[in-house]
C-alpha cells in the first residue's frame, strides 16, 4: 500500500496564501501606479511643446556652450561657470546630455522634466509612507504635489530644470537621512552631505534644507521634543547639521556674489526695505491664496504699484494668527507646525529680501514649500478620521476630488505653456499691468515675422513698465529690432542710443548700436560701441561678429580676422563669423582658405544669401564661372532683391548663340 506523502498544516497553508492576497502589501505599489498615470495624464501633453523665450534661448538654443553637447570643453565650463547668476553645474550636466542624446528636439527636453518630475512625486510618496507609516496621507500629499497647478512652471518650462532636479535631489538626501537616523554611522552620514552638495548643484534654493531635517528630527522622526528641558538634545542635533550648513552657507555666498557681479540683483534705490518687507508679507499670502485657490495663475506676477498699509497689516495679522495657532498646538499636533514651518523656511530665500529679477513672487517658488502644507492639511484630516470613524469615508473621497481638480486645472494650464505666444497670452490675460508678457508678446511675434504687433506690444510694455532705467533700456533695444528688421535705420539707431544711455552696462544694446551704424554706412562710428561692448562683455560673440565687418568695411582684414577667429572660439556654429573669417581671408588673397570658410558658413546656414554670393566671387577669381553662376542663382532663390548679385550673374551670364 502506497505510503500518504505528508501534508502541510492547513493553517500554514492559509496563511501564505493569505499573505500572497492580503492586498495591503501591494497598496504602494498601486499608489505609486495611479501618481505615475495622474502625473503623466497631465505633463505627458509637453512631448509636442515649443521652447520658449523666457530663459530657453539663454540655457539652451542660443547657448553655444550647452548647444555643442557633451565634451570636455562644454563639461568644464559647466563645472565652472557662474552663468546666468548661478553655480549649478548639474543642471548644466543636465541640458549637455539631453542635447547629445536629443539634439534640440523641444518635445524630449520636456520629457526629460516630466520624468526627473515622477521620479520625485514616487520618491516622495515612499519617503512619506518610510517615514510616518501613514500610507494614505503619503499618498494625498504626494498626489498635490504631482499634479497641483502651481507646480506647472516648474515641470513644463525647460529652463526651470534646475527646480525638478535640485528637488528630486532634497527627497533623496532626506531618505538618506532616514536611514542615517535609524542607523547612525560616518558612510550613511557622508551619503547624507553627498546628496545634498549635489541638491545645491542643481539649484541653490534648497539651502535651507538642514533647518528642514531639523523639523523632521521634531516630527515625523521624533528626536527631540519641544517640551521645555530638551535644549541639550537641540545643540546635539544643530552640531550634526553644521557640515549641511556649512554646504549651504557656502552655497548662499557663491549665489549673492554671482547675481551682485552680473546686475541680477535690484538695489535698494530701486527696492527699498519697506518695499521688500512688505511684498514679502503680501506673498506669503498669495502663496497661501494659490495654494488654496490656484486660479488666474501666470508666468510673471508684476511688482504692485503700491501696498496699501491695511492690506500688510491684515497679511502679517494673518501670518501670525497661524503661526501662534501652530505654537499651540505643537505638543498634540506637532505636524501643524512642522508643515507650516516647513513653507516658510523654504521659501525664505525668494521672498525678495535679496531680490534677483522683477517678479513680485512666482509659481515655481512654491514646488518644495507647498509639501508642508499638503503635509498639515493630510494629517490634520487623518486625525480627524481616527477620530470620528463615521467620516473616513467623506474625508478620503474629499482627498481624492481635490487631487482631481488639481488634476483638471493643471492641464490647461499646462497646455499655455505650449509656445511663447500662448504662454504670454494668458499671462497678459490673467493679470493687470504685466509689462513683462507684453514685452515678451512682442518678441514672440516679432519672431515670427509680424513686426506690426511686435511694435505694438513693445509699445504698450513701455508704457506699463517701471521707471526702471534697465528695463527701459531692454525694451527699447527690442524696439530697435523690429525698427532694424523693418529698414527703419535711423529710428531704431534713436532708440538703441537711448537704451546705451539708459543703461550704460548693458552690452547687447551697445552692439546693436554699433550694427544700426553701420547698417547706416557709418563703420567708423560703430567701431568704438563693438569695442565698448567687449569690454562690458567679452564673451559676445556677435559684437565680435560686428567689429570684424566693421573693420572690414574700412578694408583693414588683417585686423578684422582675429575677431572673426574670437567669435568662433566662442561660437563655432556661428555662421556669420565664417562668412567674415572667409572675406578678411580673401581680402587677404588667401582665396582657398576663404573659399573653405564661406562652404562652412552655408553649411551652417544654407539660406544666407551673402555667402553663396561671396563663394560666387572666389570662383570668378579663380575662372570657375560655371560654379559662381549657380551660386548666385542660389543667393538669389534666397534673397530676389539682391541687387549686387543680380548685377554680377547678368555680367557671367554666357553670351546668346547667335
Amino acid at each position: 500500500m502506497a505510503r500518504k506523502r505528508a501534508r502541510q498544516p492547513a493553517t500554514a497553508e492559509r496563511t501564505d496564501l493569505g499573505a500572497r492576497k492580503d492586498p495591503r502589501a501591494l497598496a504602494p505599489v498601486w499608489i505609486a501606479a495611479g501618481l505615475a498615470v495622474l502625473t503623466l495624464g497631465v505633463f505627458s501633453q509637453t512631448r509636442g511643446f515649443a521652447f520658449v523665450n523666457w530663459d530657453d534661448p539663454q540655457y539652451i538654443t542660443a547657448n553655444p556652450h550647452v548647444v555643442g553637447g557633451l565634451t570636455w570643453t562644454n563639461v568644464s565650463w559647466a563645472l565652472t561657470t557662474g552663468y546666468p547668476p548661478y553655480w549649478h553645474p548639474l543642471t548644466w550636466l543636465s541640458h549637455l546630455t539631453d542635447i547629445t542624446l536629443f539634439g534640440l528636439d523641444p518635445g524630449w527636453h520636456h520629457l526629460t522634466n516630466v520624468g526627473f518630475h515622477l521620479l520625485s512625486v514616487l520618491v516622495l510618496f515612499e519617503l512619506l509612507r518610510r517615514m510616518t507609516g501613514a500610507m494614505g496621507a503619503s499618498a494625498f500629499v504626494a498626489g498635490v504635489f504631482a499634479v497641483h497647478p502651481l507646480h506647472v512652471e516648474s515641470v513644463a518650462w525647460v529652463a526651470e530644470r534646475k527646480d525638478v532636479l535640485s528637488t528630486l535631489g532634497v527627497w533623496a538626501t532626506m531618505a538618506a537621512y532616514l536611514g542615517y537616523v535609524r542607523r547612525p554611522d560616518v558612510q550613511r552620514y557622508a551619503r547624507v552631505v553627498g546628496l545634498f552638495a549635489l541638491a545645491l548643484m542643481a539649484k541653490p534654493m534648497v539651502v535651507t534644507l538642514p533647518v528642514g531635517l531639523l523639523l523632521l528630527d521634531v516630527w515625523p522622526l521624533s528626536r527631540v521634543s519641544l517640551a521645555a528641558g530638551s535644549g541639550p538634545r537641540w545643540r546635539q542635533l544643530v552640531v550634526e547639521k553644521l557640515p549641511l550648513v556649512g554646504l549651504a552657507v557656502a552655497a548662499s555666498v557663491a549665489t549673492v556674489v554671482l547675481q551682485q557681479r552680473v546686475g541680477a540683483t535690484a538695489g535698494l534705490d530701486a527696492l527699498p526695505w519697506s518695499v521688500r518687507l512688505a511684498n514679502a508679507v503680501v506673498a506669503c499670502v498669495r502663496y497661501l491664496g494659490h495654494a488654496v485657490w490656484p486660479v488666474d495663475l501666470a508666468a510673471f506676477y508684476p511688482y504692485p504699484q503700491s501696498f496699501p498699509a491695511p492690506v500688510v497689516m491684515g497679511a502679517a495679522a494673518l501670518l501670525v494668527a497661524i503661526t501662534v495657532g501652530a505654537l499651540t498646538q505643537r505638543r498634540s499636533r506637532p505636524y501643524l507646525l512642522v508643515g507650516w514651518l516647513w513653507f516658510v523656511v523654504t521659501l525664505s530665500p525668494v521672498l525678495g529680501f535679496l531680490q534677483a529679477g522683477e517678479q513680485a513672487m512666482a509659481d515655481r517658488f512654491m514646488y518644495v514649500p507647498l509639501v508642508g502644507l499638503s503635509v498639515a492639511i493630510a494629517w490634520a484630516a487623518r486625525e480627524l478620521r481616527e477620530a470620528r470613524p463615521a467620516l473616513r469615508r467623506p474625508i478620503e473621497a474629499a482627498a481624492a476630488v481635490a487631487v482631481l481638480v488639481c488634476a483638471v486645472v493643471a492641464y490647461p494650464l499646462t497646455s499655455s505653456w505650449h509656445d511663447s505666444l500662448t504662454l504670454w497670452t494668458r499671462a497678459a490675460a490673467v493679470t493687470s499691468g504685466n509689462y513683462m508678457a507684453e514685452e515678451k508678446l512682442g518678441e514672440a511675434l516679432r519672431d515670427r515675422g509680424d513686426s506690426a504687433g511686435a511694435l505694438a506690444h513693445y509699445t504698450r510694455a513701455l508704457d506699463l513698465a517701471p521707471a526702471s532705467d534697465k528695463y527701459q533700456a531692454v525694451v527699447r533695444n527690442d524696439l530697435g529690432l523690429v525698427l532694424m528688421e523693418e529698414g527703419r535705420v535711423e529710428e531704431a539707431l534713436a532708440e538703441f542710443k537711448e537704451a546705451s544711455r539708459r543703461d550704460p552696462s548693458f552690452a547687447e544694446a551697445r552692439t546693436n548700436l554699433g550694427n544700426s551704424l553701420a547698417a547706416a554706412g557709418r563703420p567708423a562710428e560703430a567701431i568704438p560701441h563693438y569695442e565698448a561692448a567687449l569690454v562690458l562683455d567679452p564673451s559676445a560673440a556677435s559684437a565680435q561678429v560686428g567689429l570684424g565687418s566693421a573693420l572690414l568695411g574700412q578694408g583693414r582684414a588683417a585686423d578684422a580676422q582675429p575677431h572673426f577667429a574670437a567669435a568662433l572660439q566662442i561660437d563655432p556654429s556661428l555662421a556669420q563669423a565664417h562668412n567674415g573669417l572667409g572675406s578678411s581671408l580673401a581680402m587677404q588673397d588667401r582665396l582657398d582658405d576663404a573659399l573653405a570658410q564661406y562652404r562652412e558658413a552655408i553649411r551652417l546656414k544654407p539660406d544666407l544669401p551673402t555667402a553663396h554670393f561671396n563663394v560666387s566671387v572666389v570662383l570668378i577669381k579663380q575662372g570657375r564661372t560655371d560654379e559662381a553662376r549657380r551660386e548666385l542663382e542660389a543667393a538669389l532663390a534666397i534673397d530676389p532683391s539682391y541687387a549686387q548679385a543680380r548685377r554680377v550673374l547678368d555680367a557671367i551670364k554666357p553670351p546668346r548663340e547667335p
